[in-house]
């Protein structure tokens, strides 16, 4: 896995935050192809209308509230689904066309890669995970873009598993790339662990999201090769639900805060949702999107990012 730096033409910049680069994605995933080197190409315009919006691929997102004041905190975001699409063009820019949920509105982004950083005045940030060179999830950061004005996740809906497996156990290990807020303060930058218990022939499975100062379990339901969490059966375990801890030896204790155990009651579960598939050879790897948002004495805690987890064997 390399680390890639993408570029957004015209007025606003995008840096990826950590991407990967591969092969062209032929057998599935975001259909992005390699990122390579290369000059920015032409201006676009401000906002240049989107034609023949064809998504391949679909996601959660967590938008500023309309009218609150725009800087992304627990109290004035709120989550929903869209749905985008990922072109590569032949001069190996990236274009992505975003429809957000609760709106018809459509904007194109074009990303070129470049080396750079998250410092050279960049609104938007995009982070590329792949699978055997096939990209699976992106998640952007577009916060302060007018228009986007939020976090959004996306898995590719190309690629997926056709030979599940019908019977047997497995346990599935990656990673979660996101965002986060345990209170009013902003969001920040979140990546973790993530893991999944699936039982094949039950359909069923159980995963875990790590995260810096959260934590989400959740029982889901497999249909096919796509899968979604179960009503009710989010749990979350937030730093805003936290106890303080002395740990060590006397005299030489320190303190920390770890969160409290998870409870269901500590998610919004009307407005909480996980959700993704399986891809590849008998469902070889699984990606998905997530977004959290808290209730009860989490209410601040909002949660948005993504995963991509490889499977271990098959037990029968």
């Amino acid at each position: 896995m390399t680390k890639t730096y993408l570029k957004l033409a015209g007025a606003v910049a995008l840096t990826a935050l950590a991407g990967c680069s591969g092969g062209g994605s032929s057998g599935g995933g975001i259909d992005i192809g390699p990122v390579g080197g290369g000059s920015a190409p032409p201006e676009q315009g401000d906002n240049p209308p989107v034609n023949n919006f064809a998504p391949n691929a679909t996601g959660q997102s967590m938008t500023i509230d309309p009218g609150s004041f725009p800087v992304p905190s627990g109290n004035n975001m709120s989550s929903g689904t869209t749905e985008a699409q990922f072109t590569l063009n032949d001069d190996d820019t990236i274009t992505a066309k975003f429809k957000r949920w609760g709106n018809t509105i459509e904007k194109t982004l074009t990303y070129y890669p470049e080396a750079g950083t998250a410092s050279d005045g960049a609104e938007v940030f995009m982070t590329i995970r792949t699978e055997d060179g096939k990209p699976l999830l992106a998640v952007i950061d577009a916060v302060y873009d007018p228009e986007l004005e939020g976090y959004y996740a996306y898995r590719s809906t190309e690629g997926l598993t056709e030979n599940m497996p019908q019977n047997g156990t497995a346990s599935y290990t990656g990673s979660i790339d996101g965002f986060a807020t345990t209170d009013i303060s902003s969001m920040y930058l979140d990546r973790g662990g993530f893991y999944a218990d699936v039982d094949f022939g039950d359909s069923s499975l159980k995963g875990r999201i790590s995260g810096w100062k959260n934590s989400v379990s959740f029982d889901g339901a497999i249909n096919g090769s796509e899968f979604k969490s179960i009503p009710g059966t989010i749990a979350l375990a937030a730093g805003v639900n936290s106890e303080t801890v002395d740990i060590g030896p006397p005299g030489y204790t320190t303190t920390v805060t770890r969160p409290v155990a998870a409870s269901t009651s500590f998610a919004d579960q009307s407005a909480s949702s996980v959700e993704g598939a399986f891809y590849g050879d008998a469902a070889k790897a699984m990606a998905g999107t997530y977004a959290i948002e808290g209730a009860g004495p989490a209410a601040s805690a909002r949660l948005l990012g993504g995963f991509v987890a490889t499977r271990g064997e098959i037990q029968q």
